[in-house]
């Protein structure tokens, strides 16, 4: 490697000679430098950046490469989020008008039970409220088939993805208007006249708040 005297006095002394192409860079020992990264690329000659600001590091031009490529969402993860989110806003929104219905289902209830809908409704919730007295006394003979009756009416509801954001409707609306255990008793009372059984009833149509239609 052809090597030259190099001045030290002189900061950023460049050797001219012909048979190197003009502004050669030689180091004090005579061997070529490397040539300087370009403008476009991010430098940080005293490598002073601490490795989490390092990405952030703004180049000659006052760029900063690839930063909003790292920070902002792609259309497809916009749509991504959405996809996700909405379904799951909707749940909640059904699940705090849930407890109008319910509401509804309850004063009904109770207005079958006095007799305000006529002989044959009374006698209907009557027949209800046998079958609910005899399913309670099935249940204590048999702890151990209701405990696997609930396990699994606990089971098919878990297995819905949109049943925890439909809760937290219902509950935030059951609370601020009052109207929760009124809701969960009509979804409960409603259940029973639809013919479903009483763990089924108290589960997932009282305390889930899942409409009822008949079996």
């Amino acid at each position: 490697m052809f090597s030259v005297p190099v001045d030290n006095r002189v900061p950023g002394f460049r050797v001219g000679e012909p048979e190197f192409v003009p502004g050669f860079r030689l180091s004090v020992d005579g061997s070529p430098l490397p040539d300087p990264p370009p403008f476009s690329t991010p430098q940080d000659p005293a490598g002073w950046t601490s490795a989490w600001a390092r990405p952030l590091y703004v180049d000659a031009r006052g760029d900063q490469p690839g930063f909003l490529e790292r920070n902002v969402p792609s259309w497809s993860d916009v749509q991504d989020a959405a996809d996700w989110l909405w379904p799951r806003m909707n749940a909640a929104v059904n699940g705090a008008y849930s407890i109008f219905p319910g509401t509804y289902d309850a004063a009904r209830g109770l207005a079958r039970g006095i007799g305000l809908l006529g002989p044959e409704e009374f006698r209907r919730i009557g027949q209800e409220a046998d079958f609910a007295g005899d399913s309670v006394e099935r249940i204590v003979r048999h702890p151990g088939a209701a405990h696997r009756a609930a396990d699994n009416a606990l089971t098919i509801l878990a297995q819905n993805p949109l049943i925890f954001p439909y809760l937290a409707g219902r509950v935030a609306m059951g609370t601020f208007t009052g109207l929760g255990p009124a809701a969960d008793m009509g979804g409960f009372l409603r259940a029973l006249e639809n013919g479903h059984d009483l763990i089924d009833a108290v589960i997932q149509h009282g305390v889930g708040g899942l409409p009822s239609t008949r079996p």
